[in-house]
């Protein structure tokens, strides 16, 4: 197995586990080559288990390119959000924040609008004017 012959521990063989059953219930990579989808599985939950597992790490031992695996795992972060297992879900390295019902939401989206003030008016008004 992958995870053997790369020495990972436990806690990310579970995570890597549970990410490939949530891709396989989401139908995210139907078609695909299920080593290319295992790998993925792997590089996700390892930003913050294992950060220096790379993809590359994974190619040599899957015998796959490096690209089409970051190609697959690019696909994943963008579902990271519901691919990850809840213990991993807020950790810092993949920028998502628990809302308030108890989901989580990627923390990248724009922030609020700032709301005018006086000032911005006053200064609006004399930028019309010239």
């Amino acid at each position: 197995m992958i995870c053997n012959r790369l020495d990972l521990k436990p806690e990310l063989r579970g995570a890597s586990i549970e990410v490939y059953r949530n891709i396989s219930k989401a139908d995210i990579f139907g078609g695909k080559n299920p080593l290319t989808v295992v790998a993925a599985s792997i590089l996700l939950p390892a930003r913050a288990l294992k950060p220096e597992l790379t993809a590359e790490n994974l190619a040599d031992e899957t015998k796959m390119a490096a690209n089409t695996i970051k190609a697959s795992f690019k696909v994943l972060w963008n579902e990271r959000a519901r691919l990850l297992p809840k213990s991993l879900v807020n950790h810092p390295v993949y920028g998502l924040a628990a809302a308030a019902d108890g989901k989580s939401v990627p923390s990248t989206s724009a922030p609020a609008a700032p709301v005018p003030t006086a000032a911005d008016a006053a200064l609006s008004a004399k930028l019309s004017a010239i």
